[in-house]
Parts: structure tokens; sequence; C-alpha cells
């Protein structure tokens, strides 16, 4: 299916498939894509397969104002334009901005909430962290390194949720008030914007040993690479400037710069359990 296009970019997982295609005429791009999609839709026919046009549709991302009868088409059927869609478990929404998947991140930790809050009389201290760590956490670190750099406004609400749910873990008096630092500290768990931090230089750590696809790894320079000489900066990154605060939220950019500023003895550490557990400590050490 690749083959198909020569000016389609194809991001396939499983049986998700995802086109992509880039340009400054929503117009022009509109055309483009619709003959793309045809030479694709010959592809199916050829090889005796059929797409569901009622689950395709298309999106556009674009700061400009732009037509709202934009038309694409597969074998003569509109495709239906979305401004939303969920790819591996994270809601993309066209102006990038991750509300939507902030706010159904939001939902979820919110249910999550009233089980603990409905067990908290019946169940030990050692449940109610198991459950913290099952129904809580894994949505505040599902791709948070992604959807997290933010604004505080858009964040700060999901921050409150956690405080929540980490004071009934706690056993804390004041469900709404009481102080939560020393409920982290003492249960050694991160806060939201710890979290954010943590996954980001997880990501930040593969990137400096090469552990992911060039696609991503080309997003990223070493210092070294950039000087090709040794630098003061050693084991750090090259970092990109930007016009918009958005991009300014981008991995690519806030990763560098977090990772720039972490102590010498984090960078060397020599395998990713290792740099997991120092920069761990070093968050609560800070919190």
């Amino acid at each position: 299916m690749c083959n198909v296009s020569d000016v389609l970019k194809c991001i396939l997982f499983a049986d998700d498939t995802n086109l992509f295609y880039t340009g400054k005429n929503i117009d022009d791009m509109c055309n483009v894509v619709s003959l793309e999609l045809d030479k694709l839709n010959v592809w199916f026919m050829v090889n005796k397969l059929s797409l569901n046009v009622k689950k395709t549709n298309f999106m556009l991302f674009t700061k400009k104002r732009d037509k709202n009868d934009l038309r694409i088409a597969i074998d003569n059927h509109n495709l239906d334009r979305v401004e939303t869609t969920k790819f591996l478990g994270v809601h993309i929404d066209s102006k990038l901005n991750w509300h939507e998947h902030i706010a159904q991140v939001k939902r979820k930790i919110a249910t999550g909430l009233s089980v603990l809050y409905s067990v908290k009389r019946i169940v030990n201290s050692s449940a109610l962290h198991s459950l913290y760590c099952t129904i809580i956490l894994p949505h505040l670190m599902y791709c948070s390194e992604i959807w997290g750099h933010n604004y505080q406004n858009v964040l700060n609400p999901l921050f409150v949720l956690q405080k929540k749910a980490v004071r009934i873990r706690g056993g804390a008096s004041n469900y709404y008030r009481d102080h939560t630092r020393p409920l982290f500290l003492k249960y050694n768990l991160l806060n939201l914007y710890d979290i954010i931090s943590y996954k980001s230089m997880c990501f930040m750590y593969k990137i400096k040993f090469k552990k992911f696809p060039i696609n991503l790894q080309s997003l990223f320079v070493t210092t070294e690479d950039r000087h090709n000489y040794k630098t003061r900066q050693v084991g750090g990154f090259a970092l990109k400037s930007c016009r918009t605060s958005q991009k300014s939220f981008c991995l690519s950019l806030r990763g560098p710069k977090i990772w720039n500023n972490l102590p010498d003895y984090i960078k060397a550490s020599l395998t990713i359990n290792s740099f997991k557990r120092a920069y761990k400590n070093h968050l609560l050490d800070n919190t």
C-alpha cells in the first residue's frame, strides 16, 4: 500500500492506516489527495479488498481560516471531515492543542476517583496503592510526553484530580484541602508535571542512544553532531528556535531544553533502568 502513492506519507499500525499530505493551498491539496485516493482505490480492487468509506474521514491541520465546503472523495464517495480522531489511544485534534485528549483523561481519572472513594474504607493501604497505580496512574503517563507540554491552566484541572486521588490513597482526612506534597513523597509518587518530565526524559534518553527509527531521530541533533567536536555541553542537544508558543510545546523543542539542564550523573546513566531510577529520585528530591 505504501508504494501506491509517491506524494502521500503512510503510517500503518495493524489494521489502522493514516495518510498525510502537506501543501500551501487547501484547494490544491484536496484535489491532489482525491486523485491519490483514486489510485489507492484501484489498488484495493486489484487486491480484492474493500474500503469502509463510512469509517474513513479526513482532518485539516491549519492555523489559517479554511473553507467549510472542502471535498475529498474516494470512488466518488465524499469523506466526512472531523475535528478530532483517535489514534493508538490518543485523541488528536485539528488544532493540535490536545484539549480533547486531556478532557478524555480527566473523565477517566474522575471514574477512577469514584472507585477509590467507594472502596477506601474496606481495603488496606497496599490495595489502595495498587488501585491508584492501576486505574489512575496509567492514564496520566500514557503519551504524556506528547500532550503534557501545555499551558498550566489546561493541565491544572487534571493535576487537581490527581491530588484528590493521592489524598484518598493516603487516607487524608480532608478529601479536598489536605497538603499532598508529603503524600507524594511518602508513597514515592510523581505529580503530574514531574510525570510529564519523567516520560519526556526517558524518550530523550532513547533518542540520545539512537533507539528510535530514523524519522524520529532526525528531529533531534546533538551538540557533538552539529559542531563535530566536543563542547562544554557534553551529551546535550542543539536547541531550535520557534515562532509560536504552540510550537514551543513540541517535544522536539521542549525535550532538549530539559535534557540539557539535567545533572551530568543522570545523563551518564549506562542503562535506561538506571536512568529512570536516578531521574525519578532527582524529581522527588526537588518536589
